[in-house]
């Protein structure tokens, strides 16, 4: 056999496994929708929907030019709250309706998966509780679960410290006051570069397993060794709290809590400290940032809202709040909400 009648050979095969997968999830999504009553979602309007190239180039270029939220936003305003698109040869089903994410992260959490997500944040993330699931999930989350027990956001300075890098890692990154090359300047710029490159991987869906990309293999490397320095430290504390044959009730009482540390009683594998440090490193950046810079904006816009929410916050004479005292500001709740 030729070379070009082998190349012609392979690519009629992947054509005919891809056309008998479309046909047989359409056929199976028609028959899952007739059995639970389901209406299909409006189509979001596409020159193809075969491959969905064009829709691909024009979310890489929103992506690029930081207009991708709100071009999002508008979309859902003119197609409604759910609505599907064709992406690289998936069909995507894109929805902001409340009774549809309740349903995905509460109520029939365990009727979906994570797809090729795995391989597509892998490589940064590890095996963590944002990227596993089944009994991987299960046991990342037995781990992180009690470090968001109440006894330890009971004040406002110990929650602020659950969305910084200090919370997980028990002292400040401290990229913004660093030197320009530093370490912590040079993770900051390779978890950035990361982060941004895990938005196109994720939409490549299982085009994943052809694409390559130098660059963020060196990111992620940068990433992990400066991660795996507190990772260390994290275990040297394991060995010294074993030494030491600390009681559990004295335990809760040494001091400022710290993530990995607690992470490190409770596994001593390096790779699954590192991996559950990120995953919650990268899902309090963006959106704390976001819910932060959104506030700020309305803050500065409405003056009516600035001064309520200052009356209730005087009540407290400068006190810093603690847990109960914060969940009785409802306007505050409100304004964050």
């Amino acid at each position: 056999m030729s070379l070009f009648s082998a190349v012609f050979l392979a690519v009629a095969c992947l054509a005919v496994f891809f056309i008998f997968a479309k046909v047989t999830s359409s056929i199976e999504g028609r028959r899952y929708a007739r059995d639970h009553g389901c209406q299909p979602p409006n189509r979001f309007p596409q020159s193809e929907r075969i491959l969905g190239l064009g829709l691909a180039k024009s979310l890489q270029a929103l992506t690029k030019s930081k207009k991708f939220l709100f071009t999002s936003l508008q979309w859902h305003r003119e197609f409604g709250n759910t609505y599907s698109s064709v992406l690289l040869g998936q069909t995507a089903i894109v929805t902001i309706e409340p009774e549809n994410l309740k349903a995905i992260l509460s109520t029939q959490f365990h009727d979906f998966g994570i797809g090729k997500r795995n391989l597509a944040v892998g490589p940064l993330l590890g095996q963590g509780i944002f990227s596993s699931e089944g009994s991987l999930w299960e046991h990342s989350r037995a781990l992180v679960r009690p470090s968001f027990a109440r006894a330890y956001v009971a004040d406002l300075g110990t929650l602020l410290l659950t969305l910084q890098p200090s919370f997980s890692f028990g002292e400040s990154v401290d990229v913004l006051r660093s030197p320009a090359g530093s370490g912590q300047q040079l993770f900051g710029q390779a978890l950035d570069y990361a982060q941004t490159e895990l938005n196109f991987r994720l939409r490549l869906g299982p085009l994943i397993c052809f694409y390559r990309n130098k660059k963020f293999d060196r990111a992620c490397t940068r990433v992990h060794n400066f991660v795996d320095k507190y990772v260390a430290k994290a275990l040297e504390f394991r060995r010294t709290d074993q030494a030491n044959n600390m009681p559990k009730e004295e335990d809760k009482q040494r001091g400022k809590y710290i993530f990995m540390n607690e992470l490190a009683l409770a596994t001593d594998d390096p790779i699954q400290i590192r991996s559950e440090l990120l995953n919650l490193l990268l899902a309090g950046r963006d959106t704390t940032a976001g819910l932060l810079s959104n506030t700020f904006y309305v803050l500065a816009r409405r003056p009516d809202v600035w001064a309520k929410l200052r009356r209730e916050i005087d009540k407290h004479d400068g006190k810093a709040p603690d847990y109960a005292a914060l969940h009785q500001m409802k306007y505050v709740k409100s304004v964050l909400n």
